[in-house]
């Protein structure tokens, strides 16, 4: 099934996020995921979101999830855990890592990728 996991992005993030249409939000996760892909690095296809985000207002965070899909055994991929570990690395120490630069800055290092 791979794994499913929950990001966060940061509060001036929020407050442009919160002003976005719903085709501009697709755009927004498309990109996004795109530079994960790049980022990580890991076959885009296997990254998707379903677009849900979920707004919580006492801690003024949006946070919305993230599913990595299994590997293709014949292209010697990582397996979807390491590839968890490994965003979840990279968003956590943002600051020395590629995840600081492009969407991907929007991506909250206090939160991290928090697996379901």
């Amino acid at each position: 099934d791979g794994v499913v996991g929950l990001i966060s992005i940061t509060n001036d993030a929020e407050k442009q996020f919160i002003l976005f249409s719903k085709s501009a939000r697709s755009d927004y996760f498309a990109q996004l995921l795109n530079e994960i892909a790049d980022k990580v690095p890991v076959r885009r296809t296997r990254l998707s979101t379903d677009e849900k985000f979920q707004y919580i207002n006492h801690r003024e965070r949006i946070i919305f999830s993230i599913q990595i899909d299994l590997p293709n055994p014949e292209l010697n991929e990582s397996v979807a855990e390491s590839v968890a570990s490994d965003l979840n690395a990279m968003i956590l120490n943002k600051a020395i890592t590629t995840i600081s630069t492009g969407f991907t800055n929007d991506l909250d290092n206090r939160y991290g990728f928090v697996p379901l």
